[in-house]
């Protein structure tokens, strides 16, 4: 009989016998048994890449034991294996974003992220029609993330009726910094009335971490806590767009002086 906790055995083992032999050290994880858990972890740690993807599925396991392996073990391999993942190991990680088991989420966040821009059309996806822990977790990965593909979403998501889900989408355009702004102004103009988007850019124009940008849009961040905010703001958001339109290959410093001009 075949020792599948032996790692130096498992490491030998032909292709066609690796996907069995994965599977059964993951059901392993899950044994009551902790010296059981414990081979089966050292043996799967030392496979590495064929116990990837398994180990991912395995993190949106029922079986307590079996998650918490299953992350601990992907963080312990050596090889950079967030560089290969595919868009089944992106799928299985989106959908364990609404496990009702924290550890799974954070884990499965922490992965997302490190992937990077590969995720974001999922991550959307869901920011968009998951539930509203789904959707809290996917928000925080786009903020994290911090990557312009998000823009889009991440304004729309300004007017999400949980107000933890706005906050995020708030912060993650703070970080994405600069390639944000404009796509905000023209829907500040677009949906001057919406109390939940003005908000929004308001908490992401008065902390904006660029000082030469907060400078630059302090005339709507003024409006946006005006009582008449619905009528001023699209005027001056206006004026901000065609300040840097005239101005795009001046730096943000030369922006603000014509901005102060226009405003005298």
């Amino acid at each position: 009989m075949r020792d599948l906790n032996n790692p130096d055995k498992v490491s030998r083992l032909k292709i066609p016998d690796i996907s069995n032999t994965v599977n059964s050290l993951i059901a392993d994880l899950g044994s009551k048994n902790k010296t059981i858990r414990s081979k089966a972890h050292q043996s799967l740690a030392t496979l590495e890449e064929p116990a990837v993807k398994p180990l991912i599925k395995a993190l949106a396991s029922a079986n307590n034991n079996i998650r918490r392996e299953a992350g601990k073990i992907l963080d312990e391999m050596q090889q950079d294996w967030i560089n290969h993942a595919d868009e089944s190991m992106i799928t299985a990680l989106v959908n364990n974003l609404g496990s009702q088991d924290g550890f799974v989420r954070i884990k499965t966040r922490q992965y997302l992220v490190k992937i990077g821009r590969r995720t974001i059309p999922d991550l959307i996806k869901v920011l968009k029609s998951g539930d509203t822990i789904t959707k809290w977790e996917a928000a925080k990965a786009l903020e994290q993330i911090g990557d312009p593909l998000a823009v889009s979403a991440l304004i729309q998501a300004l007017e999400d009726p949980a107000f933890d889900i706005r906050w995020l989408a708030a912060e993650g355009l703070i970080t994405i910094g600069r390639p944000a702004i404009i796509p905000l102004l023209n829907r500040l103009i677009e949906q001057p009335e919406s109390e939940w988007l003005r908000e929004g850019a308001h908490h992401v124009f008065y902390c904006s971490k660029d000082s030469m940008l907060r400078l630059l849009l302090q005339p709507v961040t003024r409006a946006l806590a005006e009582v008449e905010a619905s009528l001023i703001i699209p005027l001056e958001a206006e004026k901000i767009i065609n300040v840097i339109a005239e101005n795009k290959d001046s730096n943000f410093q030369s922006m603000t002086r014509s901005s102060n001009k226009q405003s005298l």
